[in-house]
């Protein structure tokens, strides 16, 4: 991606543009994730990042993993924006819908994220996404992969 794509944009959160401009210009990992953009023409207009993990098991009451237990293999939102000017304007849901649908086929039991703020969780929890305050933190959240597949399929009310 040309430097002159990204170079104006601007989603409100320094950290979240900066990362955008490293990232860009990397190619998807094997996988098919990585960083994905939304343009209009030759403008990014939002992005998103997203990569492989696993979540691993503890034997109740310990903290180190259960081998007994397979790891859960997970996709992990890592960053998601909007450039400003393009802010609620009606991308934001495409652009979550896009990363949803990439990360339903990459093997992952579920999506899980972090938001950045409780300002922004309730859109999340808007597009089908359960709060795990228990399970990640105050600001985490989660989407099993079943339920993307069945909503991307029509069997299910399309939370997305």
């Amino acid at each position: 991606m040309r430097d002159d794509d990204i170079r104006d944009f601007v989603c409100g959160v320094s950290d979240l543009d900066e990362r955008l401009r490293r990232e860009a210009a990397k190619a998807p990992h094997k996988d098919g994730l990585g960083t994905f953009v939304m343009k209009d023409g030759d403008r990014v207009t939002g992005y998103y990042h997203e990569r492989r993990i696993a979540a691993f098991c503890t034997v109740p009451g310990g903290s180190e993993p259960d081998p007994s237990i397979p790891a859960i293999p997970l996709v992990l939102l890592v960053r998601f924006a909007v450039d400003r000017r393009w802010q609620a304007r009606g991308i934001s849901g495409p652009l979550l819908r896009d990363a949803l649908l990439r990360a339903a086929t990459a093997v992952a039991r579920g999506v899980v994220g972090h938001t950045l703020s409780a300002r922004v969780k309730p859109f999340y929890l808007r597009h089908g996404f359960h709060s795990q305050p228990d399970i990640v933190d105050p600001l985490g959240i989660i989407l099993a992969t079943d339920e993307i597949k069945r909503a991307a399929a029509g069997r299910a009310e399309a939370a997305f």
